[in-house]
This record gives structure tokens, sequence and C-alpha cells, in this order.
């Protein structure tokens, strides 16, 4: 799927992207822009970072209590220095 459209003179086209491009999983709950403007996921699966081109995903690991509390990532939110916050409800 592919879609087009003029905003302001700009032509934009805009891709889908699943699980089948390497995000951990379609239901997504949040998505934030840092401020290298890539893309971030948090998912029923884990959190994703998008690039423009890949995804790097991170899912909770039972071993590391420093890392993701749990697979399910329901908000994020962006600061201005380059940390992100994960919100779980």
């Amino acid at each position: 799927l592919c879609i087009t459209g003029t905003l302001f003179g700009q032509t934009l086209i805009f891709d889908k992207i699943g699980k089948r491009d390497g995000l951990p999983d379609n239901n997504i709950f949040s998505i934030v822009q840092d401020g290298y403007g890539h893309l971030w996921f948090g998912t029923s699966n884990g959190l994703a970072l998008y690039n423009g081109y890949s995804f790097r995903n991170w899912r909770h690991m039972q071993e590391d209590t420093t890392f993701l509390p749990d697979n399910q990532v329901d908000g994020l939110m962006a600061a201005g220095n380059d940390d992100l916050y994960l919100i779980n409800i």
C-alpha cells in the first residue's frame, strides 16, 4: 500500500509498514520522533526504533531488571536532552 498526496506544494509518500518489515507487532500504542528524526514505536510486543530504512527492536528480558519492565509499551515521550521515557499503564 502506498499513498501519495500534496501538502503545501510538497509531494508526500506514505508507505505501510508492519511486522513483515521488522516492527515487533502491528498493535502500536504510541509513536514519538526523537531529535535525530528517528521514529520510536511502543507496541504490545516491545519497543522499536525506525531510522527510515530498518527497525531495531527491544523486548523485556527476564534476567535484566534495568531493561524494559514489560513488552507492552503504552506510551512514549521524547525529552529535549535525547532521553526517551516509557509510560506503562
